[in-house]
């Protein structure tokens, strides 16, 4: 059974890179599961950073498409405070 890793590629305002690669955020065997995790990352995001968070997230249907592409899923951004990119691969 296909395992799938959420990443994140994120850039920190505060620092310089703090990450040099990307850090694995989730493991699953279900895309349903890991969109589930995305809508609620986002969300929380948003609750916290009510007025200066913005975010792109891809529809449901696209992310079996976008695994392993290098395309990113979602991108959320805390202005002034980090930008973070969100892909999907296939283990």
């Amino acid at each position: 059974m296909p395992k799938f890793t959420l990443e994140s590629d994120i850039d920190v305002r505060t620092f310089h890179r703090p990450f040099h690669e990307r850090q694995v955020i989730m493991e699953s065997t279900s895309l349903d599961e890991i969109y589930h995790y995305l809508e609620s990352y986002i969300s929380n995001t948003k609750d916290v950073f009510t007025s200066f968070s913005r975010h792109t997230l891809c529809a449901r249907e696209e992310l079996e498409q976008l695994v392993g592409t290098e395309q990113p899923v979602a991108v959320n951004i805390v202005l002034g405070q980090f930008e973070d990119i969100l892909y999907i691969n296939k283990t």
